[in-house]
């Protein structure tokens, strides 16, 4: 946790002197993440992913905004990868227009070593904080599928 606090203070400082950068942080039932915008459609960030039969995961990623949040390019480097190797990996999300609150997405990313797809939605409660419900399935190259239903919040600032 002092991992991602410190993360977020170093983007925030760094993007901060050239614009207002928008910060987030999140934290779910398998996971926890911080990003930052350093361009108006660019946003990196770093997550920790905890899988039941791999221990922890750290990915490094950037996602670039094809149309928005409507369509967003993803690209990045997952580590740690217990019994596989590290990977970089690409892929896409697509979301709808939020809706009474509500935007479901649905999510994959694939490397060398894994696949993965997320499908979810977002609620907007106000005051820059979103909850969110996903079903999640992970796919190891070497090893047993993972899969599940998760739930989780983030804060924009």
């Amino acid at each position: 946790m002092k991992k991602i606090l410190l993360i977020a203070a170093v983007a925030a400082a760094v993007s901060g002197t050239t614009f207002a950068a928008n910060v987030g942080v999140g934290l779910g039932t398998k996971e926890s993440f911080v990003e930052a915008s350093v361009l108006p459609k660019t946003t990196v960030g770093y997550a920790r992913v905890y899988r039941d039969q791999y221990g922890h995961q750290n990915d490094l990623y950037a996602k670039y905004d094809v149309m928005g949040e409507n369509l967003q390019v993803l690209g990045g480097w997952r580590n740690h990868m217990k019994g596989q190797n590290n990977s970089f990996y690409g892929g896409a999300r697509v979301a709808t227009d939020h809706f009474l609150g509500f935007q479901p997405y649905v999510s994959y990313v694939a490397g060398s070593s894994f696949g993965e797809t997320n499908v979810g939605v977002n609620y907007d409660i106000g005051f820059g904080i979103e909850l969110n419900v996903n079903y999640h399935k992970y796919n190891p190259k070497h090893g047993k599928d993972e899969s599940g239903v998760g739930v989780g919040a983030s804060y924009q600032f």
